[in-house]
């Protein structure tokens, strides 16, 4: 009896030291594993969008509009050249990949064209669904038009419609969710944008037709 109550001490005390030992560790390289996880994503924007001299996060109302219509979407930097708007750059996630989800980061100009696609976070299979990462799949990526959702297809041929890897749908899948989940945020953003620039035509047309009024 004595031996038991003696062993199960001991077991406690063992248990004890290692949650506090894996607590303190986890302490320790928390900070680590984010600021390389920045480190990054900072380096991917560049990739996104290597005419952008500077990025600048989008407000986070705006973001959390966004993200109230897709939480795929999980963040917008704007890339700015010369203290100008160039276009977007989009970190959103792709759900559905063989070993789990997709973080794509994807650069749209301000023509809405894609001009940079990098895989962000992926477990795909080596040789297979890390085919996404290859010029196979990410070269007739480039240049195209968000203005409609991107298609996969075995033998593309429409403007909107992109080349789906033989044997690995499930990442093609998920890397075509999250592209779409991009579309869906510069459509957004662009009915934003629309709209603000007819509220500031309709405040001018009021202005003018108010001068217009006063000067009779």
């Amino acid at each position: 009896m004595k031996e038991s109550i003696n062993l199960a001490i001991r077991l406690f005390i063992i248990t004890g030291v290692s949650a506090l030992v894996l607590a303190f560790a986890n302490k320790t390289t928390s900070p680590i594993i984010e600021q390389s996880r920045q480190a990054k994503y900072e380096e991917s924007l560049k990739v996104a969008f290597a005419d952008a001299e500077s990025f600048e996060s989008l407000d986070e109302g705006k973001l959390k509009e966004l993200q109230a219509q897709d939480e795929s979407i999980l963040d917008v930097q704007i890339a700015k050249k010369g203290g100008s708007d160039e276009g977007y750059v989009y970190k959103v996630v792709g759900p559905g990949g063989y070993a789990g989800d997709i973080v794509i980061v994807l650069g749209v100009d301000s023509e809405n064209k894609i001009v940079g696609y990098q895989v962000l976070e992926s477990q795909e299979t080596p040789g297979i669904g890390d085919r996404i990462t290859k010029d196979e799949f990410v070269g007739p990526l480039m240049g195209k038009s968000l203005d409609q959702s991107i298609v996969a297809a075995k033998n593309p041929s429409a403007d909107n419609e992109i080349q789906a890897i033989s044997g690995a749908t499930y990442s093609t899948g998920a890397a075509t969710n999250a592209i779409n989940s991009a579309q869906k945020a510069s459509q957004l953003l662009k009915g934003n944008s629309s709209s603000n620039n007819s509220s500031e035509k309709t405040l001018s047309e009021n202005k003018d037709s108010e001068d217009k009024k006063l000067s009779l």
